[in-house]
């Protein structure tokens, strides 16, 4: 690890005054002429450190870790975090960043989140605890590593979610209180989530800002803090954790707290009394006053990086953006004012610029990690419009978060997210995704296809998944699902799956056909017919209805007239005919048909009627007469009835009493 020689330093402060020439792509025709002063000052800053960087590096990358922030689990975010379904943005956004090719998210868990007297009750308490338990989880299941920054919530801020129970939580706590919750706070963290890297304590100024605790601002105050909060984590025993602290690059008299922080001038100044593991800055404004003593906040950073090396410390980046600020309007524009331009289109060459920066300032310091905090811009950006000056911060936000959720439920990204892909992942990524699997239709409506899939697997991941209607590409999807709307009732739809990573690699296609439901009710069955094949028997035809939906049955009514029917039975879609038996001879039976369609019923069709046949009259005038001694002559009169005559019983015995219970002869109908 090469230090930084404090006459390298001023050399640096030079170089970076000098003014280089516009990149053209960073800030060319897209910017407005109301911002293109400030968008070519931050591009020369950018160069000049760029220039500096060329001439003390190799251009060799280190082994940095290349983060992303897990922005939907925040913190700050409030309340919502516990909510039902809250969960899945979070493992959406998560999924997005894997795509990325991160290798670690920063997770913000600011106190008093797991500090129980916070909250209104252990349940609630509990809830979060749960959530970041999962959150960990998660981060783990996708084989990432986990850096969890561990400062303190913010109050006047609009996306401060707990600003109202903040504002009366705060004031409750003595600076000693204070110190002792966020010691014990800190402690929970490292038991809940079990993180890799943890930085414990990030912007005095802003901690102090935000708490209210002002002795947070001092080398004393946060070493002091830092002096609780250590051994505190320590204790938690989370195998290799490394514990880190640091300022932001713009913190007036950051070397001092540098200095507390890594044991050096202890003689003259607190230091911390158990060492920490690395040291974290925070870049943000990258303004430069003018030549030395004037502050200039890149230079800032590269007197952290070698006061750090010069004790043998590691250093990190766990927040960095470049925040649109001019020189006069620093301390005069709020925090809010100044991160909502963020969100403006016309930045994005040159975000991407500044990342580039921050890697190459990272690789050069051989930092642990680098973790852009912006990621909604890695997403989407607002389309920049002069009316978006005259919305409020908040409104802002809340667009943004909107565009930024729809682009990731698309699996796109912002072209300053596609630069911090390429930076990291190197050489780029040739191999594609994996097909996706058990794909499945279902019709949830007659406009409507609800598809499902398992997910696929990519080297570095999916970021999303191509769709294609009988050969048509619809919109993109990051889900393993998709429903698709507009649809025609009763109509077959061949659709096509492709799972595509960032490198533009496309998975083989799955593929599978759905038939939108029916919502128009089947024509009724047409010709039905009845015949009387017997005494106990009506047999039934019909002519199946044409034009329809395909159907799942017929329902058959019958009843003693045509306005007495009830259903009687159901019918496979498949038949035209019938046959019902064990009727009462003599009878007479009504019937209708009706065809179904899924829960849809057809009108009744025509109604027909059918009486059984009846049943052979008792034969008449039986005689019988003994010609012979050992011969009877049986006569009789033909009976009648409503199937012609096949064939008479006869039985005897030895008196008209003591009839035999079989039949003894069967005579034809000539006798």
């Amino acid at each position: 690890m090469k230090s930084i020689s404090p006459a390298l330093v001023l050399g640096t402060l030079a170089a970076l005054l000098s003014a280089q020439p516009c990149v053209a792509q960073n800030c060319g025709s897209q910017v407005p002429s109301t911002y293109l002063d400030l968008c070519n000052t931050l591009n020369s800053d950018l160069h000049a450190l760029n220039t500096t960087l060329s001439g003390l590096w190799s251009g060799s990358k280190a082994p940095v870790l290349h983060a992303g922030q897990l922005s939907n689990a925040d913190s700050n975010t409030g309340p919502q975090l516990i909510n039902t379904n809250y969960f899945n943005g979070v493992q959406l956004e998560l999924q997005e960043l894997k795509a990325m090719g991160v290798q670690a998210v920063v997770v913000e868990v600011g106190f008093p989140i797991l500090y129980e007297p916070f909250f209104s009750s252990s349940t609630e308490y509990q809830q979060f605890v749960s959530f970041y338990s999962q959150v960990a989880g998660a981060v783990r299941g996708m084989g990432l590593k986990l850096i969890v920054e561990d400062q303190c919530l913010a109050v006047n801020l609009a996306q401060a979610g707990w600003a109202t129970q903040l504002s009366q939580f705060y004031p409750t706590l003595s600076w000693t209180e204070y110190q002792a919750a966020r010691a014990q706070t800190a402690k929970v963290v490292a038991q809940t989530m079990q993180p890799d890297y943890m930085g414990v304590l990030e912007e005095p100024d802003t901690e102090a800002t935000m708490s209210g605790q002002a002795n947070v601002n001092t080398v004393s105050g946060a070493v002091s803090m830092l002096n609780q909060i250590i051994p505190s984590v320590r204790k938690a025993g989370v195998p290799n954790l490394m514990v880190g602290a640091g300022v932001g690059t713009w913190l007036t008299g950051f070397q001092g707290f540098i200095q507390g922080f890594t044991g050096q001038q202890c003689s003259s100044q607190p230091c911390v009394t158990t060492p920490l593991d690395f040291i974290d800055m925070h870049i943000f404004s990258i303004n430069n006053f003018g030549p030395p003593p004037a502050t200039n906040f890149l230079a800032n950073a590269l007197t952290i990086i070698s006061t750090v090396q010069a004790v043998g410390k590691p250093v990190s980046m766990a927040q960095l953006w470049d925040w649109k600020v001019r020189n006069g309007e620093y301390n005069v524009l709020t925090p809010d004012q100044i991160m909502a331009r963020n969100a403006f289109s016309f930045w994005g060459h040159l975000d991407a610029y500044f990342n580039q920066t921050m890697e190459n300032l990272a690789n050069y310091a051989q930092m642990l990690f680098i973790a852009p905090f912006d990621t909604e811009e890695f997403s989407a950006y607002l389309a920049y419009t002069p009316s978006l000056n005259a919305m409020t911060p908040a409104q802002i936000y809340a667009l943004e978060a909107s565009q930024s959720a729809a682009a990731l439920q698309q699996g796109a990204f912002s072209n300053a997210g596609m630069s911090y892909y390429h930076s990291i992942v190197s050489p780029p990524n040739t191999t594609p995704p994996s097909t996706p699997t058990n794909l499945t239709g279902v019709s949830g409506s007659p406009t409507s296809a609800d598809l499902h899939w398992t997910a696929s697997t990519d080297s570095v991941g999916v970021a999303g998944y191509h769709i294609w209607r009988d050969g048509v590409r619809l919109q993109d999807t990051a889900f393993a699902f998709f429903q698709d709307s507009g649809l025609t009732q009763n109509t077959a739809y061949t659709y096509q799956i492709a799972a595509f990573d960032l490198g533009g690699n496309v998975s083989p296609h799955a593929k599978v056909t759905v038939t939108t439901k029916n919502s128009t009710a089947p024509n009724p069955p047409t010709d039905l017919k009845g015949v009387a094949d017997s005494g106990q028997e009506i047999s039934l035809s019909w002519k199946p209805p044409t034009g329809s939906a395909p159907l799942t049955s017929y329902l058959l009514f019958r009843g003693p007239s045509p306005t007495s029917l009830v259903q009687y039975e159901q019918l496979y879609s498949n038949l035209t005919s019938f046959s019902n038996y064990n009727l009462t001879p003599s009878t007479r039976y009504c019937y209708g048909l009706e065809a179904a369609a899924g829960g849809l019923i057809s009108r009744m069709s025509n109604i027909v009627c059918a009486v059984t046949l009846a049943v052979p009259s008792q034969p008449a005038n039986v005689v019988a007469t003994g010609p012979l001694s050992t011969v009877v002559e049986v006569t009789w009169s033909p009976s009648t009835g409503g199937l012609p005559i096949s064939a008479y019983h006869v039985y005897r015995g030895t008196s008209p009493h003591t009839r035999p219970n079989t039949r003894r002869w069967s005579a034809m109908l000539s006798i």
